[in-house]
């Protein structure tokens, strides 16, 4: 059987993966959010991003230390960046759809809201690209 490949990213790596997330944040315009960074010892996933709305949209996004399965190329730094930040910007429209005291009114408003959010970020973000 063959041992699984287990991997450590440094400092360096952090530099990168930073510097990539901050250019997501920008090209999606998550200008509303402020973004701290931490490079730390995370179990089972090479990334995370966590986040607190009611603190004024405040969020934290981490590279782990030590990864199993994939190398910590230049390519793997800048996916796990990314779908990172893609957490960040769902991360109302999880906010809407996990609260239970909302009545379904509420919840549909708040839904919406949410989702056009994306959908503003996303037109001004990707569309001039598609012209």
């Amino acid at each position: 059987m063959r041992e699984e490949q287990k991997y450590q990213t440094t400092p360096e790596h952090f530099k990168f993966y930073r510097a990539e997330a901050e250019r997501f944040i920008e090209l999606l315009g998550l200008k509303d959010w402020r973004v701290y960074f931490e490079h730390s010892p995370l179990a089972g996933c090479m990334g995370q991003c966590g986040w607190n709305n009611e603190a004024g949209k405040v969020a934290t996004i981490t590279l782990g230390v030590n990864w199993e399965h994939e190398e910590p190329t230049e390519e793997e730094l800048r996916k796990v960046a990314f779908h990172e930040v893609c957490h960040l910007l769902l991360a109302d429209s999880y906010n809407v759809a996990v609260q239970d005291d909302l009545s379904y009114n509420q919840t549909v408003f708040a839904l919406d809201r949410a989702y056009h959010g994306v959908i503003r970020r996303l037109e001004n973000a990707v569309l001039p690209m598609l012209r």
